[in-house]
């Protein structure tokens, strides 16, 4: 119970504010980077790229021409 408490009042501190919480995520994405610049991408994240593209294709949610810019989408 107390490993619990400890953990969520750290998660909680670091929630304070914008700099606190790249503070702490900055460490992990670096690491995170790290270990898929060595081990390339985990198939799980190719097979849900499959699937989102079946699943567009399927329901037909985007078509030769549209563009997508990080944010949103850009449909005709």
């Amino acid at each position: 119970m107390w490993k619990h408490t400890v953990v969520a009042t750290a998660a909680r501190a670091f929630s304070v504010n914008d700099l606190t919480r790249s503070a702490h995520r900055r460490p992990g994405n670096v690491v995170l980077g790290r270990m898929r610049d060595a081990d390339g991408l985990p198939d799980r994240y190719v097979e849900r790229a499959k699937d989102l593209v079946r699943t567009c294709e399927t329901h037909r949610i985007l078509r030769p021409g549209d563009r997508f810019d990080g944010s949103a989408f850009t449909l005709r």
